[in-house]
Formats: C-alpha cells, structure tokens, sequence
C-alpha cells in the first residue's frame, strides 16, 4: 500500500473515532443532570467514578478497534 493511502487511511479511522468520543461525550453532559438527580453526595462520587471508569473503558476499546482497522487497511487486507 502506498504511503499516501495509509496516511489517509490513518487520518480517516482518527476521525471517526473522535466523532464517536464527541457524541458520547455530549450525551454524557446532557444526561449528567438526570443522572445525578436526587443523590446525596457520596452516591454521586459513586455514579461519576462509575461513569469514568465506563467511558475510559470505551475509548480503549474505540482506540483498539481503530488501530485494527488502521492496520487492516494499511496492510491492503479486507
């Protein structure tokens, strides 16, 4: 595979994944309020590690993915 087309293969599996990342996080910050709602603080400490813990998972798996597809590309493979 040609020099050029990985790179772009690269830039085009870096884009989807931050749009991906954008639009979880934006859900997050929307539904954060409803969410927390009615807790007392140490239940919300609880939720917020909770959901940390959940989306650093995520974007590991997202960047994991990427990085196979990446490969799969530049290698030629289908």
């Amino acid at each position: 595979m040609s020099r050029r087309r990985a790179n772009r293969a690269e830039a085009i599996v870096k884009g989807v994944g931050a749009i991906i990342l954008l639009f979880l996080l934006l859900g997050l910050t929307q539904g954060m309020p409803q969410i927390l709602s009615g807790k007392n603080p140490a239940e919300m400490i609880g939720t917020m590690l909770a959901i940390i813990v959940g989306f650093v998972i995520l974007v590991g798996l997202v960047a994991f993915v990427g990085l196979i597809v990446w490969v799969k590309v530049r290698n030629g493979k289908k």
